[in-house]
């Protein structure tokens, strides 16, 4: 007996077919692929169920330069010719454009027919997602492939388009992604002619957008309205060190209004090398502190700034996410930059140690300012602590002093049930620097290779040095310095990413 709304066969088993489908779906929710396959043997009528979620997506990302992209992205055109099939079972592709091509030394996204077929052929995509490694222009691209990248906007069925490192796209390119729900865009600009800079109708209402390094793109989006930014629910936004992001990022964030329910800021640079910046406001000199490429929420403290930077007109807020990033205080790792190279004002070099000390120590007093703004609904906070440019000493005092204004802000401002009376959980996720530790053992190596004499003294030195700190000491300090938190919110501590 079967079936006639689902086409299973009764007689496999005597569970109600509704049942079945839900332990497929449970499956599928943890990623348990062994018992779809398995589950796809029982009977033919459940392997459209179980293909649902084994070929919904696929990750061909690499950053292996031996394992080529372009020998990924052939293999899945060949994959795909073969079994037509399955085809529509496709809803994501995920594709990391690195490496080049012998004899050609260009990327392969130049020289690979493969990816355009692929995208031609894949008409029920949900997500695409396309990261080019070395930012590329988009005029040199092959003329198929751009074809297949305006075809592949225009179907009903994309949702989700993420765009990294292309740059001069064609405006007609994201105008005509009309159903698009979620865009993400990184180190992308937008060429646009005098004939297509107007006014459309029929705006795209984004339900969530990430962006970073694409100012100018941001800067076309908002003086036009070719996309709605009022019903955002989620904002992800890669800071950058340029004041115009700054500016165009919370114009975003004021737009989204109420309907803001996640706002998320991170940083995909952590190598740039630490500078001030110098900025003018209302005609008078304020210096901010830029750590890496971080300098939005510095700004946020500035009083004169908060009523333009700031949570309050977010009702909704569900959760936010920052990344603080712990340096050294060692003003010789810091580099000074005069954009303008005006005379007047307090030089940079004459800035003293102290201060520079007091400045990289900040830490989360910049937060915590933009944290007194927030709405009552914020019940989720998760802090990623980048500790990389940390020394083991450095690191581990920054944990155990709990004495420092950084911890003690912090604490007090989590711990206000008056502002935050919804606050569940506060998450750390902590980036630790295992690579000092590697570069040790690799000196502890070379140590062994010097004459015996000198080996009981460096020993002896070697021992003196304290172990690197482990993630169960990290989170011991973490909530031995948010006593008052505790007391109203879960204080979860995780590993970061490494």
């Amino acid at each position: 007996m079967m079936d006639t709304t689902t086409g299973i066969t009764h007689s496999v088993t005597t569970l109600p077919v509704e049942l079945i489908i839900a332990i497929i779906e449970e499956l599928a929710l943890d990623n348990a692929k062994h018992a779809l396959c398995a589950f796809s043997l029982v009977c033919s009528s459940l392997l459209p169920f179980c293909r649902k979620h084994l070929f919904h997506s696929f990750d061909l990302r690499t950053g292996s330069q031996s394992t080529c992209g372009w020998n990924i992205v052939n293999k899945f055109a060949t994959f795909l010719s073969q079994n037509h099939h399955l085809i529509p079972y496709a809803r994501a592709v995920h594709i990391l454009a690195v490496g080049t091509t012998w004899p050609f030394h260009r990327n392969w996204i130049y020289t690979t027919p493969g990816l355009t077929y692929i995208i031609r052929l894949l008409t029920s995509l949900h997500t695409f997602e396309l990261i080019v490694a070395d930012k590329l222009p988009w005029d040199p691209l092959p003329t198929s492939l751009k074809d297949a990248l305006f075809f592949m906007v225009s179907q009903y069925s994309l949702k989700k388009l993420r765009i990294t490192g292309i740059s001069d796209i064609p405006l007609p390119l994201f105008t005509q992604a009309r159903h698009l729900k979620s865009f993400h865009a990184h180190q992308v600009s937008c060429h646009v002619t005098g004939s297509e800079v107007c006014q459309y109708h029929d705006p795209i209402l984004l339900e969530e957008l990430s962006f970073g390094h694409s100012t100018h793109l941001l800067h076309i989006f908002l003086e036009n309205t070719y996309f709605d930014f009022s019903g955002l629910r989620k904002i992800t936004i890669d800071i950058s060190s340029e004041p115009d992001d700054l500016k165009l990022s919370w114009s975003v964030i004021a737009r989204a209004g109420v309907s803001l329910q996640h706002l998320e800021f991170r940083h995909s640079n952590i190598h740039h090398p630490l500078k001030f910046l110098y900025f003018k406001h209302n005609g008078e000199h304020e210096y901010y502190f830029l750590i890496w490429n971080i300098c939005s929420i510095c700004l946020a403290a500035t009083p004169n700034l908060l009523p333009y930077i700031t949570l309050r007109p977010h009702a909704t807020l569900k959760s936010f996410s920052f990344t603080v990033l712990f340096m050294t205080d060692q003003g010789e790792h810091l580099q000074y930059n005069d954009p303008d190279g005006e005379p007047d004002g307090k030089r940079y070099s004459e800035l003293t140690s102290q201060q520079i000390s007091m400045l990289a120590v900040q830490g989360f007093l910049p937060w915590c300012h933009l944290l007194q703004t927030a709405p009552s609904s914020l019940r989720l906070i998760t802090i990623t602590m980048d500790c990389y440019a940390l020394g083991n000493e450095e690191l581990r005092d920054r944990f155990k002093t709990s004495d420092s204004s950084k911890w003690s802000d912090l604490d007090k401002t989590l711990a206000n049930s008056e502002r935050l009376p919804r606050l569940q959980k506060v998450i750390f996720c902590v980036n630790l620097p295992y690579s000092s530790s590697e570069s040790d053992s690799d000196f502890d190596e070379e140590d062994s290779l010097i004459d015996d004499d000198d080996s009981d003294s460096n020993n002896e030195e070697s021992d003196e040095r304290p172990p690197p700190l482990s993630l169960e000491e990290a989170a011991y300090y973490i909530r031995r310095n948010l006593k008052l938190t505790r007391r109203v919110a879960i204080v979860e501590v995780l590993a970061g990413d490494s």
